[in-house]
């Protein structure tokens, strides 16, 4: 009787971040971060381990410990990771905190400023207008929404995310012609396959059908007035 060989440690990495993905297809979300915790603990690579590390905080998001996701989401925006990565792990972040909301707000306004990222502004205004509704700042917040359609040029998930949102805010507050309209527009630009895109074109088109009608009785109602007159 022999005894088996040791696990070689070159692999170490790849064993734990092949163990996390595999948790991750099978939805088992805390094996997941387990196994993605030991990876980036052993992992040599600053990239890989900034990789490591978002997907770390997209998992702590999906869990709802906004704590844990916004601390990984800052570990990512001040490593070595492309751009583009450290962008969207500040988003990121803004999204899923639960407090510093000042902080996070004077970086993200800092950002609007900064020429690298023109072609963001729509999602760093969608950050924002976030914020405003975790704040209660619903007027403040439909404008932010706004603004991020308007500088949506070329990014047609993230127009349909802030009209959908438009659209809910309107809805709660019973304007429900405003509420369709911005409803038929974010299913004009969402992607068909979006997980509640079926759901959202219901209601655009239910909603139509009641704007019609309500269209209808005001016009009626005001040639009933001049009729009198």
């Amino acid at each position: 009787i022999t005894e088996p060989a040791a696990f070689p440690k070159r692999l170490k990495v790849e064993y734990e971040a092949t163990m996390a993905d595999l948790y991750i297809h099978q939805e088992e979300y805390e094996l997941a971060i387990e196994h993605l915790t030991k990876a980036i603990g052993l992992c040599k690579n600053k990239r890989t381990r900034a990789r490591y590390m978002f997907i770390l905080a997209q998992l702590y998001q999906m869990q709802g410990d906004g704590v844990m996701a916004a601390n990984y989401y800052d570990k990512v925006a001040h490593s070595n990771a492309p751009y583009e990565m450290q962008f969207q792990a500040k988003i990121n972040k803004a999204l899923s905190a639960t407090n510093g909301g000042a902080e996070i707000r004077k970086e993200l306004n800092k950002m609007l400023r900064d020429p690298k990222n023109a072609e963001y502004k729509d999602q760093i205004y969608y950050a924002l207008a976030e914020l405003d509704m975790r704040e209660g700042n619903v007027a403040e917040a439909k404008a932010n929404y706004s603004r991020s359609v308007y500088w949506s040029v070329k990014n047609n998930r993230q127009k349909g995310l802030s009209y959908l949102r438009l659209a809910d805010i309107h809805f709660e507050e019973k304007d429900y012609i405003n509420a369709q309209k911005y409803y038929d527009s974010c299913v004009t630009v969402l992607p068909k396959d979006y997980e509640t895109y079926e759901s959202i074109a219901n209601k655009a088109e239910g909603l139509a059908d009641l704007v019609f009608h309500y269209e209808t009785v005001v016009f009626e109602d005001s040639v009933q007035k001049i009729g009198i007159m």
